[in-house]
């Protein structure tokens, strides 16, 4: 080691052990080197992660900051260095050190959960130096007791890979080799700016941090970074209860509510009908217990010993969501995320603008229904005041909860959070009544439509319509025909082989205006949760065959007849309709069942050895497709539900008429069709062919 290179005060077998504990994932890592960044007088930090290899990631952490000196160096390799006691030992004040966010002077082992080999580059007024940490430099067990050491670097030794540093006139740059993503999936990557959103509250010190994803070659010619936001469905919030002493830290969002009158939508018998309510925001002494208010004075023992007296105030907002089904919610908001890696369902609990307690409903011991549509960002600086003992675990994701300020926390927080769901379950109340009358009036709806269609029959005698329509009504006093009769289903009947076709079908209806909830489509892959439960799935597939209401369309090829579910499919329709109550689509006649078919016409896709969008197959599926809408439309007419529109009848231009334009069959037309079909259908449809057909697998 030259005498230019810093050594660590904690040997690398501590580093190893305390990095990789310290944090729960790296998300959480990237957070606490983003506040480094700020805790150094940084507005901006750029946060650039490139992993064309997952295995083998770079992440470049940048800040417009002060830099760091040499001395401030030979602080950094000082692990567990308290910055604020530093700063009241030198000014004798704790005034200004409100601005540091971290404590135990451990956030810079973040670096290390990430890599073991690193470089810092840092720029201050008057000089750029550039440092490098590689564990590699370890080849024995027992060196892992030597302290590891930052060694000197020339300038020239890192590349500027996000093309921001090279802007930036004061700051740190920390570039970090060989991070370990795998088993990160893109709605992990996608969630990430939600996550890094999380960690810093909107405190109106226009602060701002910018995400670059690299994922593949080409991004990273010019690489573009975005804003983070968070992902807060202010509109989808039915109820916001908040105190902010200070009107200009209130966020936009809720400032727009208030002064506005605004409804939110919620959702009644599975999305079928929408009921306005309106929003009301409230402050948190109207839902507080008086014995605990939301401001106060607390009285300890001070770090030096002396009783101090130090005032508190919980400062944020706390809301209901009026429902946290994604489809319902996006309608309110678009700003609505959940998903695997993201829940909006959580008390965000910040201290000194920083994520102290991702979710403190957890501490909150709140068992109720509906706490789940709690979510908030609450701020308690008293956790974490320089006059009084340190009471965050040493990962700093939470706190000791047996600390009286938690308990004083808990006391504040809970009877506001009660209070709101006492409301939800009111609001449920109301919901449920709103589903009898809509139910009832279903009922009636049903019953004049079948009377009508009893009626229009001339073949049936009076008496036994009278005899037909006494019996209707006696089974429209009870729930199981009538719930049946509001649910108009699609059962797409496919091998999984051939869900291009099926796809096709499926998220070309869903754009019309059809609900992932009018089909039962086990390829569909935006309701994989619909079958994720205690039923066997051919339990499901024979409770949805046998449902009356529900219209099984058949996609027929050879890899149909290869297939058990499908030939179970095919055998239950065939024991429970009778020919023409089903719908078929086939690549050729041949393909098909000898029972499902008995011998009528078939729309059958394949000729010419090739399956093309020509006006033979585009006239045939329209009208097939007319037909799917046509039964889902059945179901919303007697529910009073908004009807998809039909496909316009197709109208083949004249071919004289054709020859003198310069347009093609596609132009004539529907678009929709058209794009969906080369999205799903055209992409190595020959290949796809080959494969069923040269390969032994025609039945013919």
């Amino acid at each position: 080691m030259t005498e230019r290179d810093k050594q660590f005060t904690f040997s690398w077998r501590a580093l190893q052990l305390l990095g990789k504990s310290l944090y729960s994932n790296a998300w959480s890592a990237i957070s606490e080197l983003v506040a480094n960044g700020f805790d150094a007088g940084a507005d901006t930090v750029y946060v650039y992660i490139e992993y064309i290899n997952k295995k083998n990631a770079t992440i470049e952490i940048i800040d417009n900051g002060s830099g760091m000196s040499e001395e401030e160096i030979n602080t950094y390799v000082k692990v567990g260095y308290d910055r604020r006691q530093a700063f009241y030992r030198k000014t004798g004040s704790y005034d200004m050190s409100e601005n540091i966010t971290g404590r135990k002077g451990i956030g810079k082992l973040a670096a290390l959960y990430l890599s073991d080999n690193y470089f810092i580059q840092t720029k201050t007024q008057s000089e750029i130096s550039t440092w490098h940490l590689l564990r590699k430099e370890i080849v024995e067990d027992d060196e892992l007791d030597n302290n590891p050491r930052l060694l000197r670097e020339s300038n020239e030794t890192v590349k500027d890979e996000s093309k921001r540093w090279k802007f930036i006139k004061t700051g740190t740059m920390l570039k970090l080799h060989n991070v370990d993503l795998e088993g990160l999936g893109a709605v992990a990557f996608d969630s990430l700016s939600y996550r890094l959103a999380n960690h810093f509250l909107t405190d109106g010190t226009n602060r701002s941090i910018k995400l670059c994803i690299v994922k593949n070659i080409e991004d990273k010619t010019n690489p573009e970074f975005k804003d983070v936001e968070k992902a807060v469905g202010f509109k989808n919030l039915i109820l916001i209860t908040e105190n902010f002493p200070d009107a200009h830290l209130e966020p936009e969002e809720i400032r727009a509510i208030r002064n506005s009158e605004s409804k939110v939508g919620i959702s009644v018998l599975n999305g079928r009908h929408i009921v306005e309510k309106d929003v009301v925001v409230k402050q948190f002494s109207e839902f507080s217990d008086k014995a605990n208010p939301v401001s106060g004075v607390y009285e300890a023992m001070s770090v030096n010993g002396e009783k101090v007296r130090v005032r508190y105030e919980l400062t944020g907002w706390i809301g209901l969501h009026s429902t946290i089904d994604s489809k319902i919610a996006q309608k309110n908001d678009s700003s609505f995320v959940k998903n695997r890696y993201y829940n909006p369902a959580k008390l965000r609990l910040y201290v000194r603008g920083k994520l102290a307690d991702e979710n403190f409903l957890s501490q909150l011991r709140i068992t109720q229904a509906f706490i789940n549509y709690i979510e908030g960002d609450i701020s308690f600086n008293l956790l974490d005041d320089d006059r009084l003992p340190d009471i965050a675990t040493s990962n700093r994701q939470g706190f000791n909860e047996l600390d009286k300020r938690i308990d004083l926390l808990r006391n504040i927080v809970t009877p506001i959070v009660r209070k709101l769901i006492t409301v939800r379950n009111d609001i449920s109340k109301e919901l449920r009544e709103e589903e009898k009358r809509i139910k009832s009036s279903a009922k009636n709806a049903a019953f004049q439509r079948f009377s009508k269609e009893l009626d229009d029959l001339n073949e049936i005698k009076e008496a036994d319509k009278t005899s037909l329509k006494h019996i209707f009504v006696n089974q429209l006093q009870g729930d199981v025909s009538v719930e049946a009769k509001s649910e108009f289903k699609i059962f797409l009947s496919h091998s999984r082989k051939d869900s291009r076709f099926t796809d096709f079908i499926y998220k070309l209806l869903e754009h019309k205006g059809a609900d992932k909830d009018d089909f039962f489509y086990t390829s569909a892959d935006d309701c994989a949760e619909k079958y994720d439960d205690n039923d066997a799935l051919s339990a499901q597939i024979k409770r949805n065959i046998t449902d009356d209401y529900t219209l099984i369309a058949y996609f027929v090829s050879p890899n149909f007849k290869g297939s058990e579910y499908c030939l179970f499919e095919a055998g239950a329709g065939w024991a429970t309709r009778s020919v023409g109550d089903y719908k078929l689509v086939a690549l050729k006649f041949n393909d098909i069942p000898q029972y499902l078919t008995n011998g009528k016409n078939e729309i059958t896709l394949y000729d010419d050895d090739s399956v093309q969008l020509n006006w033979k197959n585009y006239s045939a599926l329209i009208i097939f497709l007319n037909k799917l809408i046509s039964h889902i439309n059945h179901g919303r007419e007697i529910n009073g539900d908004h009807l998809i529109p039909l496909f316009p009848t197709p109208v083949l231009p004249d071919r004289v008429e054709l020859s003198n334009t310069s347009k093609e069959i596609k132009d004539y037309m529907d678009k929709d069709f058209v794009s969906y079909w080369e999205h799903y259908i055209s992409p190595n449809l020959d290949e796809y062919l080959e494969q069923v057909y040269d390969e032994g697998k025609s039945l013919e």
